[in-house]
């Protein structure tokens, strides 16, 4: 069991799993790959994450061989389910295995999250970024960085964790552009 303010990340069973949380593990696992989509135990890991409020998140781990390129990534599935078992958000880490890259070396990432409609501006989105900053500590032993191509609202919000010193802003200079990209990191 892995500990971080307010959150206890543990490991789950398949039977843990809510039935929302479970599908959309399958079906994210089946993107952008040839291979086919995971049921519950196939996954390499699983975990559950508890702490303030009714909500609870659970993540499933793999790694996954991209179609359309040579890479293979760990993607981490994160989803958020109220106590009826609903899901009301969710959100993507990924790390690569084999890309070496600057951009992509120690650096686990937010391959996408949001918040279901009519759940937005409650603090889900923030709760889910510090979750999936404790995933990515203990998964990959770094912190989580954010992509380069972010909504207003994902600025925003990694603006907010930087001012209240949970992160950090730099420039990603692997990239295309000749003054590169905005980038944020957890400090810790």
């Amino acid at each position: 069991m892995l500990t971080s303010p307010g959150f206890e990340l543990e490991p789950s069973t398949p039977i843990d799993i809510p039935a929302e949380a479970a599908r959309t593990f399958w079906v994210r696992s089946g993107r952008y790959t040839d291979t086919p989509r995971l049921i519950l135990p196939e996954f390499s890991q699983l975990l559950r994450v508890s702490g303030p409020g009714e909500i609870t998140t659970y993540i499933a781990e793999h790694p996954k061989a991209y179609a359309a390129v040579t890479e293979v990534e760990s993607n981490a599935y994160v989803v958020d389910v109220d106590p009826d078992g609903r899901q009301v958000g969710a959100g993507e880490i990924r790390f690569a295995l084999t890309n070496t890259r600057d951009f992509f070396r120690d650096k686990p990432f937010v391959g996408w999250t949001e918040t279901e409609p009519g759940h937005q501006r409650q603090g889900l989105g923030k709760r889910r970024l510090l979750i999936m900053n404790l995933a990515a500590t203990a998964l990959y032993k770094h912190p989580l960085h954010s992509g380069t191509l972010m909504s207003d609202d994902a600025e925003s919000l990694w603006q907010k964790l930087t001012a209240d010193g949970l992160a950090e802003k730099y420039t990603e200079k692997d990239t295309a552009y000749k003054n590169g990209l905005v980038r944020y990191k957890f400090s810790r």
